[in-house]
């Protein structure tokens, strides 16, 4: 099953610690597929066919994420038709970069479910905790700043009225209140 033009439940999966890594667009995903290119790892995995007893999901600030997203559409990438509509706080959009990162964690075993806050670092930093937290042994297989990926660097747009995301992604700002993270739980005014 889809969700936008991303499989609904997709992960790496690692046979020997039986953890699965989420993947969430924009959320690190790059980051944790490139650390996870050994032979311990299933990529492209879904989580419910795979006997993972923890399922790690990253979640990132929803402005952070938006801001993200658009600027790599607006970067180097091609932007697909109709990807992003926006009237009176309503998002409508079929792209899974937008779409509610809530949204990637119905139909999982909310028991299994570890979850970690990308904060201010960047994706490297928070794959590192992931693996640490987990007592994953890794290597980064790319420069420690991220230089050898295509990463969007240049940030077109910079900000976003808060009240607009804080409409768009108010499943998300639940989500974050609501749930335990494994790393430092953001104050209130780091997830708004």
């Amino acid at each position: 099953m889809k969700l936008g033009g991303h499989e609904l439940h997709q992960c790496s999966f690692n046979f020997r610690y039986s953890i699965a890594f989420l993947f969430i667009p924009k959320n690190a995903t790059t980051s944790i597929r490139t650390v996870c290119k050994t032979t311990d790892w299933m990529m492209y995995a879904n989580c419910n066919n795979v006997n993972a007893q923890r399922i790690a999901v990253i979640i990132r600030n929803p402005k952070t994420r938006f801001l993200s997203a658009l600027n790599m559409y607006l970067g180097d990438r091609p932007t697909p038709e109709n990807f992003l509509s926006v009237d009176k706080n309503i998002m409508t959009t079929t792209d899974e970069h937008f779409i509610p990162q809530s949204r990637f964690l119905n139909g999982l075993d909310p028991d299994k479910l570890d979850y970690f806050y990308m904060g201010s670092g960047t994706e490297v930093d928070i794959v590192k905790d992931v693996m640490s937290y987990y007592g994953i042994r890794y290597m980064v297989s790319y420069d420690e700043d991220g230089s050898k990926r295509n990463i969007t660097k240049q940030k077109i747009v910079t900000a976003v009225d808060d009240n607009i995301i804080r409409k768009m992604y108010q499943e998300d700002y639940q989500l974050i209140q609501s749930v335990e993270f494994k790393n430092n739980k953001p104050a209130l005014w780091q997830a708004v």
